[in-house]
């Protein structure tokens, strides 16, 4: 997990005691009952701000799968405001699947593989600031990031292109990750046939969990084997829908990635 440093110690604690000045020191905190009273960047605004994602976060069941896409993309963000808020950034030492904005001085976000980690960090900073301006912590640690509705379209966002998308993705483009999102999104939807369903699961297994993930990337041959295995699923469905210029674009990507490797 990556460190933390606060980069506007000052800010924030102007924010949360806006009244505190050579005369007066008080470190106690009243929490706002009305929406209209709270102040921008106050200590209520930061929990509010808090308690708005994680119940966009548990609404995203309920969205459509083009509207989830656009809303976790716009998530992404708010999660990235609210690490602004409390003036928490993350000290670079890029892994694995890292994620960050490429217009913003590649501004870490969270890990693809981890999403979770970032926002259960900003709630244990926030929960401090709390507990020291007498008032009741955050619930603990959820896993509201973590579940395939957020996932999905995380994992489809690694294959957006669009510049407007602004997300950088570390190491996975070099390790043909886009290649097999391709392929588990084709997989996904093909379900019913039981080898396709099998190497589903397995793609599955491979980009919710690094320490799987990692392990592939650290064998040549166990990557080969895995692209091979997807080429053998794609070559199935490729019968059945013998005219599928995407599968066959797919096939040929995946038998150039398997080049590329040996190649190496």
């Amino acid at each position: 997990m990556h460190s933390i440093h606060f980069f506007d110690k000052e800010n924030l604690y102007r924010n949360i005691f806006p009244k505190n000045n050579f005369e007066t020191c008080e470190f106690e905190v009243h929490m706002q009952t009305s929406e209209a009273d709270i102040i921008a960047g106050s200590l209520q605004d930061i929990c509010w701000a808090f308690e708005h994602i994680e119940k966009r976060a548990e609404a995203l069941g309920n969205l459509d799968d083009a509207k989830r896409y656009n809303e976790v993309l716009n998530l992404i963000g708010t999660i990235r405001q609210l690490g602004s808020m409390i003036k928490v950034d993350f000290i670079k030492s890029r892994e694995f699947g890292d994620v960050f904005y490429n217009h913003l001085n590649e501004l870490y976000v969270f890990n693809l593989f981890t999403p979770d980690s970032t926002l259960n960090t900003y709630r244990d900073v926030v929960s401090k600031l709390l507990l020291f301006t007498n008032n009741s912590k955050l619930p603990s640690d959820r896993s509201l990031l973590s579940t395939s509705y957020f996932r999905d379209p995380l994992l489809n966002l690694v294959i957006d292109k669009r510049p407007q998308v602004g997300l950088g993705f570390h190491n996975l483009q070099e390790y043909h990750f886009d290649y097999l999102i391709k392929c588990y999104n084709v997989f996904k939807n093909n379900r019913d046939i039981r080898e396709i369903n099998s190497e589903y699961i397995e793609l599955s297994l491979i980009l919710t969990d690094k320490n799987n993930a990692k392990e592939l990337v650290q064998s040549e041959a166990r990557l080969c084997k895995v692209i091979e295995k997807t080429l053998d699923s794609l070559n199935i469905l490729l019968k059945k829908e013998s005219n599928n210029q995407y599968l066959e674009k797919l096939a040929f990507e995946g038998s150039s990635s398997i080049s590329t490797i040996k190649s190496i």
